[in-house]
């Protein structure tokens, strides 16, 4: 449902990264996350909301469009 790129972001990813290291020290495996793009089912009208089976996938592509890796979850009924 949504789909973009990180220089959309107002930051840069180079200016969030000063930004959150100056407050904090990061360990071998710590993330950090942007947010979410335009498009969020809770802003929609009707709501829309991630149920059983949805796919929630995120991907990394380097400047040279090559493949860097990514997540991929598929959305399981908690009961």
């Amino acid at each position: 449902m949504q789909d973009d790129l990180a220089g959309s972001l107002r930051m840069s990813v180079a200016e969030v990264i000063a930004a959150v290291t100056e407050g904090h020290t990061f360990d071998a495996g710590d993330i950090v996350t942007f947010g979410t793009p335009a498009g969020v089912g809770f802003a929609r009208d009707p709501k829309v909301f991630l149920a059983p089976g949805d796919v929630v996938k995120a991907t990394l592509t380097g400047p040279d469009g090559l493949d860097l890796g990514g997540l991929c979850n598929r959305i399981i009924d908690a009961n």
